[in-house]
């Protein structure tokens, strides 16, 4: 058993949640109000939801690519770029789901 294989369901697990999460949030806010959500912060110093889902996706993809000894991908970077940016552009939870798939 390696490292890998003890992290890898762990965050998929993570990821799975964080997506039932937003779908919960369609279901139950129609009309598009859900997509308002990206935008929130728990906190007035935390960052907006949107960043919180990309930097969920770059530390699952962090953590298996450090463990394998690898260079992260190019996307990685683009997450992190998008992430610093997501509370003038949160994009929507179309887009969030599809990181976290």
């Amino acid at each position: 058993m390696t490292l890998t294989s003890l992290v890898v369901p762990t965050y998929k697990q993570m990821l799975r949640a964080l997506s039932a999460w937003l779908d919960k949030a369609q279901t139950q806010m129609p009309g598009g109000k859900a997509g308002a959500l990206l935008s929130a912060r728990l906190a007035p110093d935390m960052f907006p939801l949107s960043t919180q889902v990309r930097f969920a996706c770059v530390q699952a993809w962090e953590a298996v690519c450090r463990l394998r000894g690898e260079d992260f991908p190019a996307f990685v970077t683009t997450l992190l770029d998008e992430g610093r940016n997501a509370g003038e552009h949160p994009g929507t939870i179309a887009e969030a789901q599809t990181r976290l798939g």
